[in-house]
């Protein structure tokens, strides 16, 4: 039986990706996906945590949930801009909530719904991290 993403998200060479998600079984659901395709991935549960490792190690790639505290995902993200060393990282709002505002989401790299398309998921991944990602 053919796997809906063979031929998906094969990741060239590991991918950084940080994970930012109150939820820990879904951190640790999707940790266990990616680190299955070959990536590299840190989750973690607060903004703050998130800051704390990408000022130390980057990232191609972060995964946001919307409705994060104390940290909201639209303040993590500015503090993100403000920081000549991430401001170029994408971030990707995940979130389960639909009634969120177009005009705010046009700030991110992405949007992913609750439950996440795994297909939607690993096409994002390598958009945004390609072979060149961060290993």
């Amino acid at each position: 039986m053919r796997n809906i993403l063979d031929g998906v998200g094969g990741p060239v060479r590991p991918r950084h990706i940080v994970i930012v998600d109150d939820d820990r079984d879904l951190r640790e659901l999707l940790r266990e996906l990616l680190e299955g395709h070959g990536h590299i991935v840190v989750d973690v549960e607060t903004g703050a945590q998130a800051l704390s490792f990408l000022r130390s190690h980057g990232a191609c790639l972060i995964l946001l949930d919307w409705h994060l505290a104390p940290m909201s995902a639209p303040e993590l993200k500015a503090v993100l801009d403000d920081d000549p060393a991430l401001c170029r990282i994408p971030v990707v709002i995940v979130s389960a909530d639909l009634r969120l505002d177009r005009n705010e989401l046009a700030h991110y790299a992405g949007h992913l719904t609750k439950p996440i398309d795994l297909v939607a998921l690993f096409e994002i991944i390598e958009r945004h991290c390609g072979a060149e990602g961060d290993a």
